[in-house]
């Protein structure tokens, strides 16, 4: 009987198992909350830097625009350069084809010039960038911001009547001077009337 239920037994068959991979660790979630911040603090400081970059353009150029107004009032272009806070070379950069040299190697500024200026604009919902061409376009809207900030300033909106009815022309559109006084209270109540900047900064 033992034989016989010895010989009716199946030898158990052997399964060969694959040997597993070991997994990947697992990366941690503060690991990539830690990328994160670290990607978005990388990003804010080039995006600080580009901000600084573009500031510090629009205020080289302004001041080379000043120089640019001095030279046509008689000044020399290191004597322009000099009362502008910036340098000859600087003003040569942005305003070289305002410039006319002389056969003495000095330099004068032409009467007039077709350089575009990125200026700050008043409007009923706040201040707009404005390419502005020329620079009598530019004086004018200069002239306007002054009279803008007398009115703010000392309540006199006498310089304001010769921008009545009138616009500035830029690509095809116009924007009207704005004379309302009561807007204009409204605008430098919301703190959109900011004369120490006339020049918008540009990327």
């Amino acid at each position: 009987m033992a034989k016989r239920r010895k010989a009716g037994l199946k030898k158990p068959t052997q399964k060969h198992s694959r040997a597993k991979r070991p997994s990947p660790p697992r990366k941690s979630k503060s690991a990539k909350v830690s990328r994160g911040k670290a990607a978005r603090s990388t990003a804010k400081a080039k995006s600080s830097r580009r901000v600084k970059k573009t500031q510090a353009r629009a205020t080289a150029q302004e001041r080379a625009f000043d120089a640019l107004a001095s030279m046509r009032h008689g000044k020399s272009l290191a004597k322009a350069a000099r009362s502008a806070h910036t340098s000859p070379a600087t003003v040569k950069k942005y305003a070289e084809t305002a410039l006319r040299r002389e056969p003495t190697r000095q330099y004068r500024a032409a009467k007039g010039d077709r350089l575009t200026r990125q200026l700050r604009f008043p409007t009923d919902t706040g201040l707009v960038a404005v390419p502005v061409s020329g620079a009598a376009a530019a004086t004018r809207v200069g002239r306007y911001w002054n009279a803008v900030k007398r009115f703010i300033d000392e309540g006199v909106a006498d310089g304001l009547a010769e921008f009545r009815g009138k616009t500035i022309r830029f690509g095809g559109k116009r924007l009207p001077f704005i004379t309302n006084l009561d807007l204009l209270e409204q605008l430098a109540f919301a703190g959109e009337l900011e004369f120490f900047e006339l020049y918008h900064a540009t990327a």
